[in-house]
């Protein structure tokens, strides 16, 4: 019994360690960490995803990707805002991952052919302006807010200099709209 609970203290004040340490990579945020939005947000008509960057809320098409910026995605799709209510989230699955992004959206011609003659027999998309995503995306649970499925950060990047977002930059990018606990 005294393993038990000791064990649960470990990975209690482990949890909490993590969340504290600015320094720490987002990913290692133990499940059952809590994520406070601290004001309502409102994603707009249309959309399932509400975007933080800077510490603010901010539309799609003004996300840059260089720089840190979170996502907070709902299952619903809906004509109308949708207001997420200020609450507490517990954090049930965190995991990074990352994603080929081709910045280049130019597409050349192939050709093929001997000897003296060429022809264009289609079309390649020009791949040597090559990045990644290096994103961390949380899963999220509350039961005063279902529809909530997940926080996603993430930043794009060459992939030899390129890593995953550390708490630090987090709170960059959510500013004083969200806080681990």
């Amino acid at each position: 019994m005294k393993r038990v609970i000791l064990s649960f203290i470990l990975i209690v004040v482990g949890g909490q360690a993590a969340a504290d340490d600015q320094n720490q990579y987002l990913y290692k945020l133990s499940p059952g960490t809590r994520l406070v939005l601290q004001r309502p947000v409102v994603i707009p008509l249309g959309t399932a995803t509400v975007y933080f960057q800077g510490g603010r809320v901010v539309s799609e098409d003004d996300v840059d990707e260089y720089y840190p910026h979170c996502a907070l995605l709902s299952r619903v799709v809906s004509v109308l805002p949708q207001t997420v209510a200020a609450g507490t989230f517990t954090i049930t699955r965190v995991f990074p991952f990352e994603e080929e992004h081709n910045t280049s959206g130019r597409m050349l011609p192939r050709y093929a052919g001997s000897g003296a003659g060429f022809i264009a027999v289609g079309l390649v998309l020009a791949s040597n302006e090559t990045s990644y995503y290096f994103s961390t995306r949380l899963l999220l649970r509350a039961d005063a807010m279902p529809d909530i499925m997940y926080l996603e950060c993430r930043q794009i990047s060459e992939y030899d200099v390129g890593e995953h977002l550390r708490i630090g930059e987090f709170r960059q990018a959510v500013g004083s709209l969200m806080s681990l606990r």
